[in-house]
């Protein structure tokens, strides 16, 4: 049974929760200048508003969830409100939607590396529908609903790390993809110290593991009840794969218990796997702050979309978080 926890910094994680409604208003002098385009104009029509325009539209519509021409009127209103001197200029909804899809946005970190040691990454993923259709709609009209046929639902890939709760990297993907099919990618955007990497069962690959090992961290994933060392294996390797050196301990860790399943709670709980429920809890937290579907309806928009949501995120983390006492 697990120990009830109380939050012992309920003053900070106050203040911290307060700041996180206020993250689109902390203007200053400078910030209006830099919506607009200053630079050299090129061929092809003149720019009159630049990236971080539409970077800022994009966080207003994700984060209070508003169609683009509400957006437009929202941003409107709040500049106008924030330099009332000044003039102020807004793409149409259109535009806006069109040039939002084009950005080329990264995650960014807003903390530094916590443990000295390295980062403790977590892999997990979650599905999110497309549609808005309700789940009532669906089962009353689903037999001639126009979308039966097609994909109603995609995948987004995240890696965390659990020290600093900064989102490292994510991927959009098809329902269909593996969630160890995803790692290569995302792990091209993990730089620094890497310490060790948790991930449930469906990360139980050579690959994923490969790359753990060469990052120099530790793989805390669970092997399945089917699972063989590479001693156990009938037609035993002329050379044993280093990598798997660590999953090798695991499996004959929890044969010792003698039931697999006891065996495997003991080792959850001695290799710290159980904190891996934080990326579970971003997950929750992902979908009770934006909602459960996505807007926008082309790939790009999409992605710059969950990129967006990220940012939000690991910048409301940056304020600060609840420590816990038992």
């Amino acid at each position: 049974m697990s120990t009830r926890q109380k939050v012992r910094n309920w003053s900070v994680y106050n203040k911290s929760l307060i700041k996180r409604g206020g993250i689109i208003f902390n203007f200053n002098q400078n910030y209006l200048s830099h919506l607009y385009y200053t630079a050299k104009q090129v061929r092809g029509g003149a720019k009159q508003y630049s990236e971080q325009m539409y970077e800022y539209l994009l966080t207003i519509k994700v984060l209070f969830r508003l169609p683009w021409r509400g957006t437009i009127g929202f941003a409107e209103g709040l500049l106008k409100k924030a330099f009332p001197n000044d003039v102020i200029r807004l793409p149409d909804f259109a535009h806006a939607s069109r040039s939002c899809g084009r950005l080329d946005l990264k995650i960014r970190q807003m903390l530094p590396l916590v443990n000295a040691e390295g980062m403790e990454l977590a892999f997990d993923s979650t599905g999110i529908s497309v549609y808005t259709t309700s789940g009532y709609h669906q089962r009353k009209h689903g037999k001639n609903s126009l979308y039966r046929k097609k994909e109603q639902w995609k995948k987004i890939h995240v890696a965390m790390d659990l020290n600093s709760m900064q989102v490292i990297s994510a991927h959009y993907s098809d329902s269909n993809v593996n969630d160890c099919e995803a790692v290569s990618i995302m792990s091209q955007c993990v730089n620094g110290k890497v310490a060790s990497v948790r991930a449930d069962g469906a990360y139980d690959t050579e690959v994923f593991r490969k790359i753990i090992t060469d990052w120099g961290g530790v793989a805390i994933i669970p092997p399945a009840s089917t699972s063989k060392s590479q001693d156990e294996l009938q037609k035993k390797p002329k050379y044993k794969k280093y990598y798997l050196e660590e999953r090798d301990k695991a499996i004959k860790m929890i044969r010792e218990s003698g039931s697999f399943k006891e065996g495997l709670k003991q080792w959850k709980v001695q290799s710290g796997y159980h904190k891996r429920s934080l990326i579970e809890a971003f997950m929750f937290r992902l979908k009770r702050t934006f909602g459960f579907y996505l807007h926008n309806k082309t790939t790009e928009g999409r992605i710059n979309e969950i990129i967006t949501k990220m940012n939000i995120l690991n910048l409301m983390a940056s304020f600060g978080r609840a420590e816990y006492s038992t």
